[in-house]
């Protein structure tokens, strides 16, 4: 994760990119909180690895990953589809919540 990201994603991966992103991920310090469908959460020392993430996706289980970069908050989400690939859905939460307050303070200047 060397260039700026977008504040929105939707992007539909094969499995050398997922590879790619999990290793990126995997760098990350901290690391970052992962979450599957199945309601298991990990983070820190107990980060969820490279092999388990592949497996839940095989077994086609969303997996969510809420992470710092590059000084904001950013949360993507794995889905995996039918024909092997899976989509990303990343959104940076730092600018999400930035946008909806800006929206909520124009709404009440214009009531």
């Amino acid at each position: 994760m060397t260039e700026a990201i977008p504040p929105l994603v939707d992007a539909v991966l094969d499995a050398a990119k997922v590879r790619a992103l999990l290793t990126d991920l995997s760098l990350l310090q901290p690391p970052p909180e992962a979450t599957c469908k199945r309601r298991m959460h990990v983070q820190g020392s107990d980060a969820i690895t490279l092999a388990e993430v592949t497996l839940l996706l095989a077994q086609r289980t969303a997996v969510q990953f809420r992470y710092r970069y590059d000084s904001q908050d950013w949360c993507d989400t794995l889905l995996p589809l039918a024909d092997g690939q899976v989509r990303l859905i990343r959104i940076s939460t730092t600018t999400a919540v930035a946008l909806a307050a800006a929206a909520e303070a124009q709404e009440s200047t214009v009531a």
